[in-house]
């Protein structure tokens, strides 16, 4: 498995390629794969420094849920509370079926616009009784 490359290597095999050497023994020195290499090379080529920096883009597996499962955690979360509260909601009513992820829950509401702000309310905003 492919092991992660720090940004000062990335930078110094980029100004060692600019000054000719071969993907070989940029490899060789680094103890890096060739084509490790060639892929920092080619992505400096692409975007420039932003190369220097990991790109996390395509790390994970996507999971795709229905949209039931979404009206699912509206409908548990009938007043302001959290994604913990309603996670833990949905797995006692569905203890078969899979559920949304604490963080799935908080950028589907943070995608519709219904989050809660952030810290702790105000004296304004708590609950008088």
């Amino acid at each position: 498995m492919g092991k992660a490359i720090s940004y000062d290597v990335r930078v110094k095999i980029v100004k060692r390629r600019q000054s000719g050497e071969s993907y070989k023994s940029i490899a060789e020195d680094f103890g890096l794969s060739q084509s490790g290499v060639k892929k920092i090379w080619y992505r400096y080529q692409q975007v420039g420094e932003a190369a220097y920096l990991p790109d996390y883009s395509n790390c994970g597996r996507p999971v795709v849920y229905q949209p039931a499962d979404y009206e699912a955690v509206n409908l548990v979360r009938d007043n302001a509370q959290g994604a913990a509260y309603v996670h833990s909601k949905l797995v006692q009513q569905q203890p078969d079926k899979q559920v949304p992820s604490i963080r799935t829950i908080q950028r589907l509401w943070v995608k519709q616009g219904i989050q809660r702000p952030k810290g702790k309310p105000s004296d304004r905003e708590k609950k008088v009784e």
